[in-house]
């Protein structure tokens, strides 16, 4: 019942804003009302991906990370919403074209139901391949992989193109543009999710191309000189921008790998008035004696210290270490490394400046 009224209300609908010569058969009709419909399938997955996107930001903003860190790598990402919306404004554009009878709305229509064809089947095949992968561990039952195999959706474009064909005939208008409300109803389906998309692109384009990250504010909110890398390293990001912690007078940034490795790199950096190398090196090895653990603490080079010299401390993490100093000017650093070299370490922190 609910599909005879959406049936009636369009075909009414497309009576209203459309002009043509001669009135289009049922089987035309039938065929414009899929193109229509379909374009919003196109529209539903621009806004799932807008609201993906826009989700991933909203939680790295929660944890105080970079913005757009997945755009990085997969900045395409961002066009995928903007393609989606075009392809949705060619299918509403011809189905309303179609109704005019044109040759030309003819073989686009053709076109556009064959690709339609080839994506659904595409996708139906991907389906069944995995569901029967999955299935052959018993992890699925056969006859739900045996379900994907035929396909419903499959029918409709194979419908379509049969109903063009025996209306061929009605195809002898010459072109023309459409009418004003036709257009109107087009751009008010496609410019929100436009929009959107072209909000992401300068918003991802601007957010990836900053490299301050805090930095400046930060740096401006304190009284020491905070330590920062010439450029993160090869294949990472901040995880955790520049920020104070008034309660120890310090400075925390993080980074990490773009692609999840396990790799982290994590940088205190305080006010010698209230923290020092000392300081934290007795407080480590307290920690030890309380864990019951051995600790064996060792001196390193670090050019930029004021003794040109580090402490290099084990955490009870064998993959973890830090690197604790303090630099000529009176800032105290202590630089946690995870998953990464010692010599990888001290080439960072030969490029903190």
């Amino acid at each position: 019942m609910n599909y005879a009224i959406i049936l009636i209300l369009f075909v009414s609908f497309t009576i209203l804003i459309t002009n043509y010569d001669n009135v289009p058969s049922i089987r035309v009709r039938l065929v414009a009302l899929w193109l229509w419909l379909n374009s919003f399938y196109y529209l539903f997955n621009a806004f799932v991906i807008v609201a993906i996107l826009l989700i991933l930001v909203s939680l790295e903003t929660g944890a105080g990370g970079s913005t757009f860190v997945i755009l990085k790598d997969n900045y395409p990402i961002i066009l995928i919403p903007f393609g989606y919306t075009l392809v949705s404004f060619i299918y509403q554009h011809n189905a309303f074209k179609l109704l005019s009878l044109t040759k030309k709305s003819f073989y686009v229509a053709c076109f556009l139901i064959m690709a339609h064809f080839a994506l659904t089947l595409s996708t139906v095949f991907s389906m069944n391949y995995l569901l029967s992968s999955v299935s052959k561990q018993d992890l699925v039952p056969q006859s739900l992989s045996s379900i994907t195999s035929f396909n419903f959706l499959l029918i409709i474009p194979i419908i379509c193109i049969i109903l063009l064909a025996f209306s061929y005939k009605e195809f002898e208008n010459s072109e023309k543009k459409l009418s004003g409300k036709a257009s109107f109803s087009i751009i008010i389906f496609s410019i929100i999710p436009i929009f959107l998309s072209i909000f992401l692109i300068i918003w991802g384009t601007t957010t990836t191309l900053d490299t301050d990250y805090n930095y400046a504010s930060t740096q401006n909110a304190t009284d020491y000189v905070i330590y920062k890398p010439e450029k993160p390293p090869l294949d990472m990001h901040y995880a955790v921008k520049y920020k104070t912690d008034n309660t120890d007078n310090s400075v925390q940034f993080i980074l990490e790998p773009n692609k999840y490795d396990g790799r982290m790199i994590i940088v205190l950096q305080y006010s010698t008035i209230k923290k020092s190398s000392e300081n934290i090196v007795s407080n480590l090895k307290q920690s030890c004696k309380d864990e019951k653990r051995i600790c064996n603490p060792y001196d390193v080079s670090v050019f930029k210290s004021k003794t040109g010299k580090a402490t290099y401390f084990e955490s009870s993490n064998p993959k973890q270490f830090n690197i604790i100093y303090d630099t000529i000017d009176g800032t105290t650093v202590e630089a946690g490394f995870i998953n990464v070299s010692l010599t990888d370490a001290l080439d960072f922190l030969s490029f903190l400046k």
